[in-house]
């Protein structure tokens, strides 16, 4: 009567809770689908994001990841890449949407959020581009707001000072992500993201990093710390001298050696 049977959209819909017929028909007409809850934490890589959309909303991962090469996509944000842009928050997103829609939805949060942050801030000689790569790493290296200052201030004085970041995340980025304990031999792998080999920061972020290390990679403290290890019981040894770091890992491996035995 209504000639709605002849409007509606195929989909999945949500009719929980108390719904009318009247709302059932326009629901229907108006193809208002479910709308799907999903959550990114902050240092999601762009892999993390297509798997779950793959899983959540019927998505094709390899379209996903690839708009991470998309010079159209890219240059109509005005981003390098896509790796580092899609904001870590909680999205509710319409069945049905398309992998570039949820996409952009993600990088359009991304700029929301961060439009304040490059006002106000000490000149650190990186670029917008730079910060998001460096965000990233700190991002990667802790997720200790009172340690994030700290870990920001190591690599802009290793930057600085023309040291290689010899950050450990970024060689398991370039190995395409590690199931196990980060080895010797792979610091000798060479792609363009290990920093063990090559001066200065990756060429792209090795994740999506949150607000917090976003604002730790604009304002790095005054410090002269230069070294930093992973302590037994969680947080890390800040050193500012290359013989004061090698006598901090010579003691946490010691701990690690007791605490096993």
């Amino acid at each position: 009567f209504m000639g709605i049977d002849r409007m509606i959209t195929p989909g999945r819909y949500d009719f929980s809770g108390e719904n009318s017929c009247k709302t059932v028909l326009k629901k229907l007409a108006e193809a208002d689908f479910l709308k799907i809850k999903m959550t990114f934490p902050e240092g999601s890589r762009i892999w993390d994001v297509a798997s779950a959309m793959k899983d959540q909303l019927f998505l094709d991962s390899a379209k996903v990841v690839g708009f991470d090469s998309d010079s159209s996509f890219l240059t109509s944000y005005g981003i390098a890449s896509l790796e580092g842009y899609l904001y870590p928050e909680t999205y509710f997103f319409r069945w049905g949407i398309s992998e570039e829609d949820a996409l952009s939805e993600m990088v359009g949060i991304f700029k929301i959020q961060t439009k304040s942050l490059w006002k106000d801030t000490v000149n650190t000689g990186l670029s917008l581009a730079e910060t998001i790569i460096m965000a990233s790493i700190i991002e990667s290296e802790t997720g200790s707001g009172a340690e994030r200052g700290k870990v920001s201030s190591v690599y802009h004085n290793r930057l600085k000072k023309k040291m290689k970041l010899q950050a450990d995340p970024t060689v398991i980025y370039g190995l395409g992500g590690l199931d196990r304990d980060l080895m010797k031999r792979d610091l000798k792998k060479d792609t363009p993201f290990n920093t063990y080999l090559h001066k200065g920061l990756t060429p792209a972020p090795i994740n999506s990093p949150g607000l917090e290390a976003i604002k730790a990679a604009l304002n790095p403290p005054e410090t002269d710390y230069l070294y930093f290890v992973a302590e037994i019981d969680g947080g890390h040894y800040f050193s500012r001298t290359n013989a004061e770091h090698s006598r901090a890992v010579r003691r946490i491996k010691k701990e690690k050696r007791e605490k096993k035995n």
